[in-house]
């Protein structure tokens, strides 16, 4: 019985840390055509190094965190560009508190194509590593490991595809109100590809720790679920929140550490909702 709640909030914290890659960086010509040629148009090409952090709250108390870094490697032209995501969220699932932790990255060369990723999911219940790197004839090679099952199989990731788990991060500091822009996924989990759709809806002033700030809301379809972001003219992720009823806030890395250990409210069980 406690198996498939476990399962279900892995799930969620995977889709969470994708949302993630929707959100930062330089706009390129892409957003007018309303589609993202892949990294090369992601990537703003005078930014390359970033860390960015997200405290995640649930009913008024942080339960975790996400870190998002890109930096560039120049002894390794295959993995030029480096991008890595990684979360940790404690729930409470059916009175048993569990850490779920979910670490993505994506490698790039020096043309802005991905040339290997890797993904890991560890819940304590399930671990999921999955790796993958680009053959010399263009598919992926991937090895998937769950528990003591080892998958070796080859697949097509286009390059217009960017890796679904990075608390992604896109180039919408031009979007203005009113357009939009849809994003090519590929879910490490499932290894099926999916299409983002982000919508800028309105300029609206939101209240973080430091204050007031003007940012642009904007709407996220993915899966057959919304989530609204606000974001800064500069680009950078602000607030998320989600269908899960999470809220998502930036913060700065030593505010990590000042928050209270005590373990967060239980979740609500699917059998007490119904």
């Amino acid at each position: 019985m406690r198996r498939k709640p476990v399962i279900r909030a892995a799930v969620v914290v995977t889709w969470l840390a994708a949302t993630f890659w929707l959100i930062r960086y330089e706009a390129y010509p892409e957003w007018f055509t309303h589609s993202l040629a892949g990294y090369d148009g992601l990537i703003g090409r005078d930014t390359l190094i970033s860390d960015s952090w997200m405290k995640v709250i649930e009913n008024g108390k942080s339960i975790g965190y996400s870190r998002t870094s890109v930096d560039v490697n120049d002894d390794d032209p295959q993995r030029h560009i480096i991008f890595e995501n990684r979360t940790h969220v404690r729930l409470t699932v059916m009175g048993h508190s569990q850490l779920i932790q979910t670490v993505a990255a994506a490698y790039l060369d020096m043309t802005y194509r991905m040339q290997s990723f890797e993904f890991s999911m560890n819940t304590g219940v399930i671990d999921v590593d999955v790796s993958g790197t680009r053959s010399a004839e263009g598919p992926f090679d991937l090895t998937v490991v769950s528990g003591n099952t080892t998958r070796n199989m080859r697949i097509e990731i286009p390059d217009d595809v960017v890796l679904h788990s990075p608390m992604t991060a896109l180039a919408v500091r031009n979007l203005k109100i009113g357009d939009m822009i849809q994003v090519k996924t590929l879910n490490p989990v499932t290894l099926s590809r999916d299409t983002a759709t982000v919508r800028a809806m309105a300029h609206e002033t939101i209240t973080l720790d430091e204050g007031p700030v003007e940012a642009t809301r904007l709407e996220i379809e993915y899966m057959g679920s919304r989530s609204r972001a606000w974001i800064d003219e500069a680009g950078q992720l602000l607030r998320q929140e989600t269908p899960m009823g999470w809220t998502l806030e930036k913060c700065r890395p030593d505010q990590m550490f000042e928050e209270d250990d005590s373990p967060p409210a239980p979740r609500e069980s699917t059998q007490e909702r119904s």
